[in-house]
């Protein structure tokens, strides 16, 4: 189920402050890289961020180290995109040696989680997950869930429960791979059988030292 937010601001953060807002992919081993899938800036006192956790996901690849060095999913070679549902497998296979091809071609091992197999024999690529709006044409490539690298013939295992995690942060990006200390405050929203509600961030100050930003659900609509 599709689920309406917002953030409200009732911290003493100041404007500089961004709120990063994620998933976490839970499936065991997963090996997968936490994404900034949204960054609220430039929120003062008061002030909202309106946005939506869609149920559509959509599995893409891509390939190259360096945008990764960097830790940023935003980049010039992202591959053919597929809306992909819980349950499937998804192939990713080298074609030609600029043509990849990205299908469904079987089932994943458990109707709970998206797998994606790398099917090509020497080439190595990242599989990205995203969330998306359900009638986008495109994805922004910054907006990615998760993200795991995949050697020739290895599976990457997605999943998800009906949960956001939001913390904060003063240098990281939409679409940035992120580690733990990058964030302060971090905060688990669950969000099964809600279909919208308010997260409203309190407390805070300015700067990392201040005492934490606390994050709490209001005006929830199950």
């Amino acid at each position: 189920m599709d689920v309406k937010l917002k953030l409200v601001n009732k911290s003493n953060n100041t404007m500089n402050a961004r709120y990063v807002i994620f998933q976490k992919n839970l499936a065991p081993n997963s090996g997968g890289m936490s994404v900034a899938w949204r960054v609220a800036t430039e929120l003062d006192e008061g002030m909202d961020y309106d946005f939506t956790l869609y149920d559509t996901m959509k599995v893409g690849a891509s390939w190259g180290d360096s945008h990764r060095s960097s830790r940023e999913v935003n980049i010039s070679v992202f591959i053919n995109p597929i809306t992909a549902e819980v349950g499937d497998l998804i192939g990713v296979l080298l074609v030609e040696p600029d043509l990849v091809e990205i299908k469904k071609v079987g089932h994943a091992n458990s109707r709970k989680v998206v797998q994606v197999r790398n099917d090509s024999p020497k080439m190595k690529f990242f599989a990205d997950l995203f969330r998306v709006t359900p009638d986008s044409e495109g994805i922004d490539p910054r907006m990615a869930a998760a993200t795991v690298e995949l050697a020739p013939g290895e599976i990457a295992t997605f999943a998800f429960e009906p949960t956001i995690y939001i913390g904060v942060s003063w240098k990281v990006d939409q679409g940035m791979v992120f580690e733990d200390g990058d964030l302060t405050s971090v905060a688990e929203i669950p969000l099964l059988g809600i279909s919208s509600a308010d997260i409203v961030a309190s407390g805070g100050g300015p700067d990392d030292g201040s005492e934490p930003t606390h994050f709490g659900l209001a005006n929830v609509v199950r």
